[in-house]
């Protein structure tokens, strides 16, 4: 996200004040070594427990609209797949409030929970799972209107170059669909439907999908549910109101 340099200057200060506390409500992952092809990258912040205390005790919040980081460390590798789904859910907020939408529930690929069969590992919460196959979408979440309409989604966010992987994925959605895998997990009707929302950083390969999804007969009755996005244009007033889904119509994600 871009901010001004005042605005910056003064968020800077902020979180420095929060992190050098003799007890932090904030900690950082600090990249102070370049990285081959990409030099330099900003550091990332994130909620201690001391912090998450004081927004329960102090600013009476919620316990489950605080996003807690389970691991203290961010691998490299993650860096910008998680970096630009923080970006894109600070515009998905900021639509959200401005359009009188609720948050019914937000799940994270980073959000951990108990295996239940063992007891003791721990697994993405949005870990989808059969006998044969395995997915763990970036995001589940689910929006309310003020009639108490609910759009579910999951989400996907599409940073590699491999339109052939995202097509394998894609087909492991559709299997997971069809037997309602995600609908008995979260608690919803099976004739509830859902959309799997993709956003890419490279239009080519977005395009690239597009034709996949045409020309497969297999996603023929089921390419309506999944709609693309590009992730340069995030900012665009009317992004929320351009997904292209596979029947190749614009769609407005919360209509």
């Amino acid at each position: 996200m871009d901010i001004g340099t005042t605005q910056y200057q003064y968020l800077w200060k902020q979180a420095v004040w929060l992190r050098d506390r003799s007890i932090p409500l904030v900690g950082c992952n600090s990249f102070s070594i370049p990285q081959p092809r990409m030099g330099k990258v900003e550091s990332m912040y994130f909620l201690t427990q001391a912090g998450k205390d004081v927004l329960m005790q102090e600013f009476r919040f919620d316990e489950w609209l605080i996003r807690m980081q389970v691991w203290k460390w961010v691998a490299f590798r993650d860096y910008y797949h998680r970096k630009r789904q923080i970006d894109f859910q600070i515009v998905l907020d900021r639509h959200l409030k401005a359009n009188s939408l609720d948050i019914v529930f937000f799940d994270t690929y980073f959000d951990r929970t108990w295996n239940a069969r063992s007891n003791k590992n721990l697994t993405a919460k949005t870990s989808l799972s059969d006998w044969e196959n395995r997915i763990i979408p970036d995001w589940i979440f689910s929006v309310s209107n003020r009639a108490g309409k609910e759009y579910l989604f999951a989400f996907e966010m599409c940073n590699h170059n491999d339109s052939k992987r995202i097509l394998d994925q894609i087909h492991k959605h559709v299997k997971f669909m069809m037997s309602k895998k995600l609908n008995n997990k979260y608690g919803y009707k099976i004739d509830h439907e859902y959309k799997v929302l993709m956003l890419f950083t490279n239009p080519a390969i977005m395009e690239s999908v597009y034709q996949r999804l045409q020309y497969d007969s297999r996603l023929e009755n089921v390419k309506k549910y999944f709609l693309l996005n590009d992730f340069n244009k995030i900012e665009y007033p009317d992004f929320f109101a351009t997904w292209l889904n596979g029947d190749w119509v614009l769609e407005n994600i919360f209509l």
